[in-house]
Order: C-alpha cells, then sequence, then structure tokens
C-alpha cells in the first residue's frame, strides 16, 4: 500500500508540472498564433496552386492518354475489321474451294459412273453383236449341215437305187459334198455305199484300162486308168495302174506327165512287176525333159537292182552316153538340155511280157 499511494503522488506531481509547462508555452505563442496562421494560409494557396497546375497537366495527361487510347482503340477496330475481313474472305475462299472441289469430285464421279455406263453399254451391244453372230454363224453352219445331209441323202439314193452309169453320177455328187458338215453315221453310210460302187466301177475302168494298153490304144488306156486313180486311189493296183500311166503318156510324148507317174511308181516298186521296165521309162523321160542327171541316177538303180533285165544293156548305153556327155561338157549339168538320137523312140518300145 505504501508504495502504491508514493506512485500515485509522483504522478499528481508529474501531471502538474507538465500543466504548468503547458501554460507557459501558450503564453508564449499566443503572438506568434496569427503570423503562423499567415504562414500556412500562404502555404496553402501554394499548395492549392501547385495542386490546382498539377491536376491540369494530369488533366492534359489524361487527356492524351484518352486520345492515346482512343487512337489505339481505333487501330484495334482497324485491324479487327481488316482481320475480320481477311477471315471472312478466307472462310469464303475456302467455301467457295471446297465447293469447287466438290463440284468437281461430283463431275468427276458422274463423268466415271457416264464412262462405266458406256463401256458397259458398249460391252453388252459387242456381246449382242457377239451372240447374234454366233446365233447366224450357228444358224448357218446348222443350213449348211441341213443341206449337206439332203444331198448325202440324195446321193445314197443315186448310188443305191440308180443303174448302169447314172450309179456315178452318185460320186460326182459326193465330191460336191462338204463331208465335215456330216454326222459320222451319215459319213460312214456313204463312205460303204460309195466304196462298193467304186470298187465295182473302179475295178472294171482298171480292166479297161490294161486291155488299151495291149491294144496300143493308149488315149483309151489314159483315160480309163486315170478314171480308175480317182475312183480309188487307195485300191490295191494304184501303184501298178500308175505305171500303166506313165508308160502310156510315154507313149504319148507326155514326157512330163510320164515322169511324174514314172517317179510314184519308182519309189513304190517292192513287189511290183514290171519294175525295169518302169525305170528304163522314167531314165528316158528325164532325158527328154533335159533332167540328165536325174537320168543317170535311175539308170544307176536299173542296172545294179536288174543286171539281167532285157533293158540293162540299153540303160547301160544311156548311162555311158550322158556320163560322155557331161565330161566333155567339163562336168558341167546338162539340164534343160535334151540327148536326142539316142536310145529307143516311143513307137519302137514294145510292150514286155506280163503288161
Amino acid at each position: 500500500m505504501p508504495v502504491a499511494q508514493g506512485r500515485g503522488a509522483e504522478t499528481r506531481e508529474t501531471m502538474a508540472r507538465s500543466s504548468d509547462m503547458d501554460r507557459k508555452t501558450e503564453r508564449i505563442e499566443e503572438p506568434r498564433g496569427v503570423e503562423k496562421e499567415l504562414v500556412d494560409l500562404r502555404r496553402e494557396v501554394i499548395e492549392s496552386r501547385n495542386l490546382v497546375i498539377k491536376t491540369d497537366n494530369l488533366l492534359k495527361n489524361l487527356h492524351a492518354e484518352l486520345k492515346s487510347v482512343a487512337k489505339r482503340n481505333d487501330d484495334n477496330y482497324r485491324r479487327t475489321w481488316l482481320s475480320s475481313a481477311a477471315a471472312y474472305a478466307l472462310f469464303l475462299a475456302a467455301a467457295i474451294g471446297l465447293a469447287a472441289l466438290g463440284a468437281r469430285a461430283s463431275i468427276v464421279a458422274e463423268r466415271h459412273q457416264t464412262e462405266a455406263a458406256r463401256a458397259e453399254a458398249e460391252k453388252a451391244q459387242r456381246q449382242a453383236a457377239e451372240m447374234t453372230a454366233q446365233l447366224a454363224k450357228e444358224k448357218s453352219a446348222r443350213n449348211e449341215e441341213l443341206q449337206a445331209s439332203t444331198k448325202a441323202m440324195v446321193a445314197f439314193k443315186t448310188l443305191a437305187e440308180k443303174t448302169g452309169d447314172e450309179r456315178l453320177k452318185g460320186l460326182d455328187e459326193l465330191v460336191a459334198i462338204d463331208r465335215a458338215r456330216l454326222s459320222e453315221l451319215e459319213k460312214r453310210v456313204l463312205d460303204d455305199a460309195s466304196r462298193s460302187l467304186k470298187d465295182e466301177v473302179g475295178g472294171a475302168a482298171f480292166d479297161r484300162g490294161k486291155s488299151a494298153f495291149r491294144r496300143n490304144d493308149m488315149p483309151r488306156a489314159i483315160a480309163e486308168i486315170r478314171r480308175y486313180l480317182s475312183l480309188d486311189p487307195q485300191g490295191s493296183e494304184v501303184f501298178y495302174a500308175e505305171f500303166l500311166l506313165g508308160a502310156a503318156l510315154y507313149q504319148q510324148r507326155d514326157y512330163e506327165g510320164a515322169s511324174k507317174h514314172l517317179e510314184v511308181f519308182a519309189a513304190n516298186s517292192k513287189g511290183q512287176r514290171n519294175v525295169d521296165y518302169g525305170l528304163y521309162l522314167l531314165g528316158q523321160s528325164h532325158e527328154q525333159l533335159g533332167n540328165n542327171d536325174r537320168a543317170k541316177a535311175v539308170y544307176r538303180r536299173g542296172v545294179t537292182e536288174y543286171p539281167n533285165s532285157e533293158f540293162t544293156g540299153n540303160m547301160q548305153r544311156r548311162l555311158r552316153t550322158l556320163e560322155q556327155t557331161s565330161a566333155a561338157a567339163g562336168g558341167a549339168p546338162q539340164a534343160g538340155t535334151a540327148v536326142g538320137g539316142a536310145g529307143l523312140q516311143p513307137s519302137e518300145l514294145a510292150n514286155p511280157s506280163g503288161l
């Protein structure tokens, strides 16, 4: 308690001293209060003027900034407008481009479809034309088959029902028939019918030809033997018929025809009779045609294969004569030059025995 009382006293004393000092200060400063207020008022006026100047400058700066902001806004608006216009232009160009591409793609697709349709139409037309041609071809082939069958029937009736030389007309009709248009059955029937007639008629013609040859009736012999060869070219006597025809043509001085048929006979002379005579006639025919090299080859064959033949001496003499002629000419071929005055003439060739 004493301590608290002491402290309160000190505080009251301190406050009393402070009040005295304040009163003294107020008495000292009273004369100076008006001057201070004037100074303060002056300072405030100056500060107000400075503030007004500052405010004016700020306003000017604000105005300048507003103008700058307005200009920037105008620039931004202009750029925005230009950007928008450019964007719209680009969008329009893109839209037009896409539309053009779409239209072009559509046109290309339509063109492809049109070309595909045209190709299909052309293909269909070609197929139709091919089918039409095929049908026409088949129809023509069918007509030809019917015509061939009709001709075959007529020829068969001629062969089966006619008599005498009228049956030979059936053979002529068979030659005119296109056998490729006939069926296998039709071919076989016609072949059987014609074979019997060919054997009959051909054999008779060959017999007449041999008889005419023995009588030295060479034109008749040539006609009949040729008829036999045309009727039965695969007959058993065909090569002997070639020999007789060649000999008859030689007698008629047809050396080219004689050599043709005698060559066939000489090439197929195995098992045939009168081969030596045929070789001699063949050599003589080649001599008359000027084919001396071929004639020498034929004579050499005759001399070698038939040394005891009645024609061997003649063939030896003809061979020596041809070789001497070739040696005298320096070995040059004598083709195209007949050797006359040698050998037997056609009228001097007697028919050998066995013909």
